[in-house]
């Protein structure tokens, strides 16, 4: 599968533009420096997980819809091939977008998790949204606040209110792959 990136960075800058919020704004927002959040949208570097969902959270939207580059449908198709697939320079943790519908508020991503590696600490998402992560294979472990730690095996499913902190990461010293599968709260839902 080749690596795509499609679009990410022209998608930040769109719906920052769209939404009349300034570079430096969307930067405050977002906890990133002003300088940092031009090079993401100019694709000179490729944000963090953390750090793309931090963007994310400053426009009130999902990863998944910064990643996603086909217009909103009630169907979609996408194959293996096409899909946009992000690596997170730091972690090398590869996030690859299967499917996202925002009138549907619906994400889901595939995961592969070098040994160890971490998404770092990802910030809450919007009131009712919604994570169910699903182990394929090898372990994860997956931090929910400060306290709450649970160990996934493959197989294994955890469900939990997003609105919350969360991290995941790889609990064995091999590649860790798994399924995250977002709901969000959608003004398009009735």
């Amino acid at each position: 599968m080749s690596h795509r990136n499609l679009n990410f960075g022209k998608n930040i800058a769109n719906l920052r533009i769209q939404q009349k919020i300034s570079q430096e704004e969307l930067a405050e927002k977002s906890g990133i420096s002003r300088s940092m959040l031009s090079k993401i949208e100019r694709d000179e570097v490729s944000p963090t997980i953390a750090v793309a969902n931090k963007i994310a959270c400053g426009l009130n939207t999902s990863v998944s819809a910064l990643l996603d580059e086909t217009n909103s449908e009630r169907v979609q198709l996408r194959r293996i091939g096409d899909r946009v697939v992000q690596e997170d320079p730091i972690s090398l943790i590869q996030r690859e977008l299967i499917v996202h519908t925002s009138d549907l508020g619906l994400g889901i991503q595939y995961l592969i998790s070098p040994p160890g590696a971490t998404t770092g600490i990802l910030p809450p998402h919007k009131s009712g949204s919604e994570k169910y992560i699903i182990v394929e294979q090898a372990s994860l472990k997956v931090t929910l606040g400060k306290d709450d730690s649970y160990e996934l095996n493959p197989g294994d499913c955890l469900a939990f209110a997003a609105d919350t902190e969360h991290e995941m990461q790889s609990a064995e010293l091999k590649e860790c792959r798994y399924y995250v599968i977002q709901v969000e709260p959608s003004e398009f839902k009735k």
